[in-house]
């Protein structure tokens, strides 16, 4: 699959301006969590869109989750 295919799934998602774990977009897009993570930090690139990405801790001390919001 093409990389702006892969924008655009992770885009549709984070669309919501909702918290979500990476696992949970991964689910939704089919990628895997890691090229989730690689393209919201692209997101946050001036040629990507200069999104503003919030990464917030999310769970307890023996689950350690991150959500994020892109506004």
């Amino acid at each position: 699959m093409k990389s702006n295919t892969r924008s655009q799934a992770v885009l549709e998602v984070m669309a919501d301006n909702q918290w979500h774990t990476l696992a949970e977009i991964s689910e939704r897009t089919g990628y895997p969590e890691a090229s989730v993570s690689s393209q919201l930090r692209d997101f946050r690139k001036p040629h990507f869109g200069g999104f503003k990405v919030e990464k917030r801790f999310s769970g307890t001390h023996d689950e350690h989750t991150h959500e994020y919001r892109m506004t």
